[in-house]
């Protein structure tokens, strides 16, 4: 191993450099031709170089360990963007499986209406056949009391026996309690459908409830207006205007 310092040089003008301190030595008086290794310039030298290298290291060491836990972070990135992608995904499908049933109930709904549609104009026409079936009714039960006081006052004034009165009485009542019974039934039956028909009504007339009102309400007005012009008699004229009247008291419950 050489005992001269390795930073000795001389320059241009044959002077003794020392390359640590950067400055002119006198190697006589220092050990940079012997024991170089305890100068105290070298031996600083050396220090800082050995600093520099430490801290070399220690970037590098630091460089690593980031990257090692760069790693795991850039991991759990990737897993949040995915997970964030497949919230957004299943939230799409959601949206697409809503507008499917949207269409479903939009289906549906035509459906429906078109059967409550159907369904209500059967009842109209059934409903209006029932009251002139209880109409008809009415006039008949209305003939069998007539008759009844008829046999009563001749039964009263002498001209019809016990035994003939009894016999005809009996025949009255027992026709008359089959019509009464039969309206009875009636009436029961225009009750319950009408009930059950109403909800159908109301979800398919209730948008359009006030409107329809003010064009019934019109229409009354001209029918009032033919009747008393002699245009209609008086059985055309009160069965349209019932059948007006009822309507427009049927939208009126709907509209509160």
């Amino acid at each position: 191993m050489s005992t001269i310092c390795p930073s000795l040089y001389k320059d241009k003008e044959g002077r003794f450099i020392c390359g640590y301190a950067q400055q002119e030595v006198d190697p006589v008086f220092m050990p940079c031709l012997s024991n170089y290794m305890e100068c105290p310039i070298y031996i600083a030298a050396m220090g800082k170089k050995e600093e520099k290298r430490e801290e070399e290291l220690q970037i590098r060491l630091e460089k690593e360990e980031l990257l090692t836990v760069e790693e795991p972070r850039i991991e759990v990135e990737e897993k949040v963007v995915a997970e964030k992608e497949e919230k957004e995904l299943e939230l799409v499908k959601q949206f697409e499986d809503m507008l499917k049933e949207i269409d479903d109930v939009d289906s549906q709904w035509v459906a429906y209406e078109t059967s409550a549609n159907n369904l209500l104009k059967k009842w109209d026409k059934l409903r209006s056949e029932a009251l002139r079936t209880l109409a008809s009714i009415d006039s008949i039960i209305q003939t069998y009391n007539d008759e009844f006081k008829e046999i009563e006052m001749k039964h009263d004034f002498g001209f019809l026996n016990d035994e003939d009165y009894e016999r005809f009485k009996e025949k009255l009542e027992k026709n008359m309690k089959k019509y009464e019974d039969t309206r009875t039934q009636i009436i029961d039956y225009l009750d319950t459908i009408e009930a059950r028909v109403l909800n159908h009504y109301q979800r398919l007339k209730i948008t359009a409830a006030k409107p329809d009102i003010g064009k019934l309400k019109v229409s009354l007005m001209k029918l009032e207006e033919m009747y008393s012009q002699g245009k209609i008699d008086k059985n055309t004229y009160e069965k349209v205007k019932s059948e007006i009247e009822y309507e427009i008291k049927r939208l009126e419950k709907l509209v509160g």
